[in-house]
C-alpha cells in the first residue's frame, strides 16, 4: 500500500505538468494545425484514459484523491500562509518537512505566488 501514494503523486504530477504546458506556458506559438498538432491530441487522448483508469484504480482500492487536500495548499499559498501550506501537504501527501517545503516552494513557483 505504500507503493501507492508515490505512483499517485507521479501520475498527478505528470497531468499538472501537461495541463500546464497546454496552457501556453513555455509552448510553440500558436499557429496552423499541423502533423505537431495531431501528435499532441493523441497524447492527450492516451493521458485522458490513463486518468480515467488511475481515478478507477484508487476508487477501487479506496486511495483517497489528493487533488482537494492541494487546493488546501493553494489557497494557503495564495493568502501567503506558508506554513500552513506546508502542513497542508504533509496531511495530504506524507512527505517530510524538507520534501514538502520543497514541493510547496515549487507550487508557489508555479502559480506565481
Amino acid at each position: 500500500m505504500e507503493l501507492v501514494w508515490p505512483i499517485v503523486l507521479l501520475v498527478l504530477g505528470l497531468i499538472v505538468g501537461f495541463a500546464l504546458g497546454r496552457s501556453g506556458k513555455g509552448g510553440r506559438p500558436a499557429g496552423p494545425r499541423d502533423e505537431n498538432d495531431t501528435v499532441e491530441h493523441a497524447a492527450h487522448a492516451r493521458l485522458s484514459a490513463l486518468d480515467r483508469k488511475l481515478r478507477s484504480v484508487m476508487d477501487h482500492l479506496g486511495v483517497p484523491d489528493p487533488e482537494p487536500a492541494l487546493q488546501d495548499v493553494l489557497r494557503f499559498l495564495e493568502q501567503g500562509k506558508k506554513v500552513q501550506a506546508v502542513k497542508a501537504y504533509r496531511d495530504a501527501t506524507g512527505a517530510d518537512l524538507h520534501s514538502a517545503t520543497q514541493a510547496v516552494d515549487e507550487i508557489a513557483r508555479e502559480n506565481g505566488l
